[in-house]
């Protein structure tokens, strides 16, 4: 399976082969991944997002969840055993 860029818009140059997202531009629409997304900003997507099955997540937004859901797994296996 091969990762596929996203597609150019008006919040979205491109720099050589990176895409980078402009400085000043502002978070994308719920439906759109969040390509860079921090810890926080993961979460509360994960969150507004949860019963949404339309529209992508990005790297970053899929592996900060999959982290959270683990260290809670954890905290919880090891206070309930």
């Amino acid at each position: 399976m091969s990762y596929k860029a996203p597609q150019q818009n008006e919040n979205w140059r491109q720099s050589g082969s990176q895409w980078k997202r402009r400085v000043n531009s502002v978070k994308p629409l719920i439906t759109e991944a969040w390509y860079g997304a921090s810890f926080r900003q993961a979460v509360t997507r994960f969150v507004q997002k949860a019963l949404r099955f339309r529209g992508y997540a990005s790297r970053s937004e899929f592996w900060w969840i999959q982290l959270m859901l683990l260290v809670v797994n954890l905290v919880l296996t090891r206070f309930l055993t």
